[in-house]
């Protein structure tokens, strides 16, 4: 026989959610600061790179993916990686629209509040290509040491995945 349970109080559901908030937060503020170092050692100021560049971004592609129950809005992150890792060469050196591609998704992963808002519109059915083809109209800032660059980021991913993941009652 089941036993009824009295109703949960507000205030410890109201500090659950800030809780499971906070877990989203932490998670996008340490994709930004692994961007931010991926950034420096591997993109700024190269015209090419090798394909040992993509070890830290699918690194972050497998934290991202392993976390993705704590906070929603992962998943089209994690589906943008999953494109640019398909449009990359083979082999070879990574140059050209595909480098400038990989910069661009590597400064955007660089911004949590980018990343939570990219995220966002998504989930509220927004088309993904919609907010990249928003994205490259605009530009998207690169930061570096000594100054602001805005890249001319021509490339957009041809396919973007949809996942749907069960919240397991965390949102």
């Amino acid at each position: 026989m089941f036993k009824l349970l009295p109703p949960a109080d507000d205030a410890a559901h109201q500090g659950l959610r800030e809780e499971i908030n906070d877990l989203g937060g932490t998670l996008f503020g340490e994709v930004a600061k692994a961007a931010t170092d991926t950034w420096h050692r591997c993109f700024q100021g190269k015209d090419k790179v090798t394909h040992k560049a993509l070890s830290p971004l699918r690194s972050i592609h497998a934290k991202l993916s392993g976390l993705s129950f704590v906070e929603p809005r992962v998943m089209p992150v994690v589906d943008l990686l999953d494109t640019a890792f398909e449009r990359m060469p083979r082999r070879g050196y990574i140059e050209g629209s595909a480098l400038l591609l990989l910069q661009g998704v590597v400064s955007l992963l660089r911004d949590p509040a980018t990343l939570v808002s990219h995220g966002q519109k998504i989930l509220e059915g927004q088309d993904a290509s919609d907010i990249l083809m928003g994205l490259l109209a605009q530009g998207i800032p690169c930061v570096s040491v000594e100054e602001s660059v805005e890249l001319p980021f021509t490339c957009v991913p041809e396919a973007v995945h949809h996942h749907r993941i069960d919240s397991q009652g965390l949102w």
